[in-house]
């Protein structure tokens, strides 16, 4: 039957060998590309399915809504918010250090990115524009995020003042912010946390 030897063919399947078993040369041969993951992709794609939940219908709120749209603008531009993907990345690492991964290597890369995160976080807030920026704000939330991720005895401490910081933002954003859906999204987050904080 020309099928059968069809088949043989593109399975790499011998004249030898009896109907329905591999050649040995397709047995004993490694797959040699593999698909390989960083470990900042792997915890990217952690945060993203477990922690950001994206409304179904209309009308339904979602959960740290705001991360994707702020995740595509950094990825077109990302020497302007350069704050927000190293808070980003902080919080996904430390997220993924503690709940998934326990290797060194992890968590030293998310208090390598939160070191960078502070000091361009910093700078932007010295900034009177940067500083009324969605970006902003958002890297001041995923810090806060971050604390409760590392949970160490001064984190609730750090938490604490990064909630505060992004409740004096919120205030002197002033009602402008509520003129775009990530600004609105932003401002409910802050709201929320608001209650744990107080």
């Amino acid at each position: 039957m020309p099928y059968r030897t069809l088949a043989k063919k593109q399975n790499g399947w011998s004249d030898d060998a009896p109907d329905g078993a591999p050649a040995q040369s397709s047995i004993t041969s490694p797959i040699r590309n593999s698909l390989r993951l960083s470990v900042t992709e792997l915890a990217t794609c952690h945060f993203l399915s477990n922690f950001v939940l994206l409304p179904r219908f209309h009308g339904v709120r979602g959960y740290l809504e705001f991360v994707l749209p702020l995740l595509v603008l950094n990825a077109s531009s990302p020497s302007k918010l350069p704050h927000f993907k190293y808070a980003f990345e902080a919080c996904a690492l430390a997220c993924f250090h503690f709940r998934v991964q326990r290797g060194k290597t992890c968590g030293l890369i998310a208090r390598g990115h939160y070191v960078k995160v502070i000091s361009a976080t910093a700078t932007a807030l010295q900034d009177p524009e940067l500083s009324n920026q969605d970006s902003t704000l958002a890297a001041i939330l995923l810090l806060g995020y971050f604390e409760n991720f590392v949970g160490e005895k001064a984190g609730i401490a750090a938490w604490s003042s990064h909630i505060e910081g992004a409740i004096q933002l919120v205030k002197a954003r002033g009602s402008a912010q509520m003129q775009t859906p990530i600004g609105r999204d932003l401002f409910l987050t802050v709201r929320a946390q608001m209650v744990y904080h107080r």
